[in-house]
Formats: C-alpha cells, structure tokens, sequence
C-alpha cells in the first residue's frame, strides 16, 4: 500500500505555512505534516478576493488523528479560512492538541458531551464564510481541496459540491479509491453514497435547510434529503478532495445497526415509507451504473476531462433504463403479429 503523500503527489518545497504552524511530531513526515499546498495569492485571476470558507471540525476522543485532520485544513494555503474546531468534552489530548494550534483557529470551545450534531452546529453557530462544511477529527482534506472548491462555487449557479476520497487506514496509508456515480437526486436519496468530508455548500443552502438534525449516524444522510428537497443540486467536482479513515473506532466501523434504522426512519420520512439499505439500493440505479462502470477503460473515470461527461452519460443511461423496465413502450400491431405468427 502506498502512503498519502505518494498518492497525492504533494510537493516537498518548503512553504511559509508549514513553518508557521507547531512542527510535527517526530518521525511525521509527508502530507499533512511537512507538506503543504502552494499559497494562493490574496485575489483570483478575476481579480476578486477568494470567497471566505468555514470549516467545522467536531472533536469527540480522536486524540490520535485530530492533529493530521487539524493540520490538512490549515496547511491548504487558502487566504480566506475560517477554522472552527468544537471539542464535545473528549476525556483525552483533544484539548491539548487545539491548544497548540488555537493561533490558526477563528474559534474553538470544548462543551459538554452533546453529542456530533450539536458540537457541528455549535460550530456553524460562529462561522461567517461564504461557502460551509464540516470535517470529522479523524478524516483529511487532500491537497487544493479549498482552491477547487472555492472556483466551483465562484459559479452563482453551483450551490452544493462534492468531490471523489480516497480511504485510508489508522496509519494514513490509502487503502482504496472511490469514484463514485453522479449525484443525480434520485439515487442520492436512497444511498448515501457522495463523500461527507468533500461535501460544501453556499451560506444560503445553510439558511434556508437549517441546522443539522439530532442523529447518532445518519445526520449526513437526513440533510442530504434535506438539502435535496430543498431544490438544489449537487455537482460534482472530478478529483479526489478528501480522505476517510477507516479504523476499528470509527463509526462507520461500530454502528452499522444505528445506521440500518436511522436510515430507514429517513426513508419513512422522505419517500413516505421505511425501507431496509437493500431495498433502497435496489430501487436506485446505482448497481446498474456500476456494472457499467466495470465496462469502461479505467482512464475515462480517472481524468478530470472525462469523469465527469462519462459519468453524467451513464448516469443518464441508467435512469433511461429504469423508466423503460418500469414503463415499457406498448406492443405495436407488427411486432404482435410477428409474435403470433412465430
């Protein structure tokens, strides 16, 4: 397996950030730790300064990763940040590690334990920018995750973004790539399938969704149907933006019957009744895109020219399908005569 930084190709060049921010700790080396993203100038190309982005991290006992999620948001050479980090009252070094970067920070608290919802919308609560997501202590933002970002949403037409991850392991090694289909609505709310750490969206998705719902797993998931229903689309940006760490405390990994009911209690409330993972999976298009996908020469998905036409293509093309096996064109006279005289 290679590392992060092999995959990402960052550049070693010394950059002013890196030596701003507290040196890793030893043996640390690579993206995010003696790596960063050229800094952007002040202004775009267009001359207009880059819109100000909030990032949220919620912090509950992540001690062990929540420095490497810190340092790949700061590290972005991104003029316009906005860092917010809520520590949900962690019984480990979480506050300890804050401490030693709250120079860099807009803000950051430690709460009573609230719970994930609470401490994001805590955060939200004080940020300003432009442009909103959240990153968990223990996933990264990949290298110019903010610079593509932030170019998307300079399209007045463009509200919602997500973009590819890369899975990692607890030693930040990536395990797996996942590109996957377009965001069409349709099967966006029935599999949680875009990438929450790459997810952002305009302030005004934000004020007119609200705040994050009150879920133990699931709260990505409610607010994409909330988003959705709301009108807005998302699009898709073709590279890889951020990482997922996979390890035995996270809780992708420890509560998968929480995410069976949540979600179906989602399903009950978005399309008007409760539905098991499969059976939602099932009525998407998206096992017949895959199959697709597995047709296709691996470079159409992996260029940023292609992935995206292809990808709208086969989504396309699926959705086409499932409307004609759900409503097939009726049986002209010739072709029944044919039949019978067969």
């Amino acid at each position: 397996m290679l590392s992060i930084d092999e995959m990402v190709g960052a550049s070693r060049a010394e950059v002013k950030a890196v030596h701003e921010l507290p040196p890793p700790p030893a043996g640390k080396t690579g993206w995010p730790w003696d790596t960063a993203v050229r800094c952007l100038p002040p202004k775009m190309r267009n001359g207009e300064a880059w819109p100000k982005i909030s990032i949220v991290t919620p912090a509950y006992k992540q001690g062990n990763f929540l420095e490497e999620t810190m340092r790949s948001v700061l590290l972005q050479g991104y003029p316009n940040l906005e860092y917010i980090v809520i520590d949900d009252g962690s019984p480990d070094n979480t506050a300890e590690i804050i401490r030693k970067y709250e120079s860099h920070l807009a803000y950051w608290t430690t709460q009573k334990n609230s719970g994930q919802p609470t401490a994001i919308n805590n955060g939200f609560a004080h940020a300003t920018g432009e442009i909103m997501g959240w990153l968990n202590s223990d996933d990264l933002l990949l290298p110019r995750a903010l610079e593509r970002i932030a170019q998307a949403h300079c399209d007045p037409r463009v509200k919602v973004t997500c973009g590819f991850r890369k899975v990692i392991d607890a030693d930040s090694r990536v395990t797996e790539l996942q590109i996957h289909p377009w965001p069409a609505p349709y099967d966006l709310m029935r599999t949680c399938f875009v990438a929450q750490e790459t997810v952002f969206w305009k302030r005004e998705v934000w004020k007119k969704t609200g705040p994050l719902g009150n879920w133990r797993y699931a709260l990505d998931f409610d607010y994409w149907h909330r988003v959705i229903t709301n009108g807005y689309k998302f699009t898709l940006l073709p590279y890889f933006l951020g990482a997922l760490r996979m390890h035995p405390e996270c809780k992708t990994s420890r509560m998968r019957d929480v995410c069976a009911e949540e979600a179906a209690e989602i399903f009950e409330r978005f399309l008007g009744r409760r539905l098991t993972l499969d059976e939602a999976w099932s009525q998407s298009t998206l096992h017949t895109q895959y199959r697709m996908f597995r047709k296709l020469p691996r470079s159409a998905l992996h260029s940023r020219l292609t992935a995206v036409p292809v990808l709208k293509a086969v989504s396309a093309m699926a959705h086409w399908l499932r409307h004609w096996r759900q409503h097939p064109p009726p049986m002209t006279a010739a072709s029944g005569s044919e039949q019978k005289s067969s």
